[in-house]
């Protein structure tokens, strides 16, 4: 019955039309679980969930087809009938943040060459965990490398060599403890010198990562074994490059990464 239409001509019985509530399902699509909405009105709209988090994923958006190619708009869209939403995901990229809260700086498979055995992805440990002034500790020689891969396990012959203490920036980084979204990251170790370049040009260079501007610790030892590289951060491209800092004399920046 129009009201501002029809009219009335003889005894007239109106009948009621009703809509029922409906259920939103939300199909993350492997990553993790999300609540079900129901007794959603008809024709409502309906305020976004907690997003999921999934491995090695990135979350980007619900979709209401399949194969995530029609994106539900919360701000627009209405509730009209009992519906599925499905989570879309990406892979990672450079400069996004990645699960222990910090920027992703390097991906190993943009290039074709696996540097990184047993994971694709270097992430800088968030700006809050920054660290100034730390002595180097050891005097070499060492055995660190320099290339790119090589700060996991560089860090891993200066703990053997040091100790397990925070007071130099290897233990600095091997001690870190960093939770994010519920979960807690352990795996954190000191930059060879590629992986700190990396670092530098990807995130320092685009204004993020927080990072000072001054020179940061690498895990790399010269090849001389009698001093460690440094790379100094700073906006002029002239001044990009390795530095050779002596270990005993010198207190400077640490930042920690890790591989995933």
């Amino acid at each position: 019955h129009n009201f501002t239409t029809d009219t009335i001509t003889a005894d007239t019985t109106l009948y009621a039309k009703w809509h029922p509530d409906s259920t939103v399902t939300f199909n993350s699509n492997g990553g993790s679980s999300v609540d079900s909405l129901t007794s959603v009105p008809y024709n409502t709209k309906i305020t976004a969930p907690t997003e999921p988090t999934k491995s090695m994923q990135v979350f980007v958006g619900w979709s209401k087809d399949e194969d995530t190619t029609t994106p539900w708009y919360f701000a627009e869209d209405t509730v009209k009938q009992d519906i599925t939403l499905y989570a879309k995901w990406r892979d990672y990229q450079v400069r996004d943040i990645g699960p222990a809260g910090g920027y992703i700086f390097y991906d190993d498979e943009a290039d074709g060459v696996d540097d990184i055995p047993d994971a694709r992805y270097l992430e800088a440990a968030p700006a809050s965990t920054n660290t100034s002034g730390i002595n180097w500790g050891i005097t070499g020689p060492l055995g660190t490398l320099k290339a790119l891969g090589e700060g996991e396990n560089n860090t891993a012959i200066l703990v053997g060599l040091k100790g397990s203490g925070s007071y130099y920036p290897a233990g600095f980084c091997n001690n870190l403890q960093i939770s994010h979204n519920g979960v807690t990251f352990t795996d954190w170790f000191l930059p060879s010198i590629e992986e700190l370049e990396l670092m530098e040009r990807q995130l320092y260079q685009y204004g993020l990562g927080g990072f000072n501007t001054t020179s940061y610790w690498s895990s790399s030892e010269t090849e001389d074994g009698k001093s460690v590289y440094a790379r100094a951060f700073r906006i002029n491209p002239v001044s990009w490059g390795a530095s050779k800092w002596h270990p005993d004399d010198d207190y400077i920046n640490t930042r920690a990464i890790r591989a995933f």
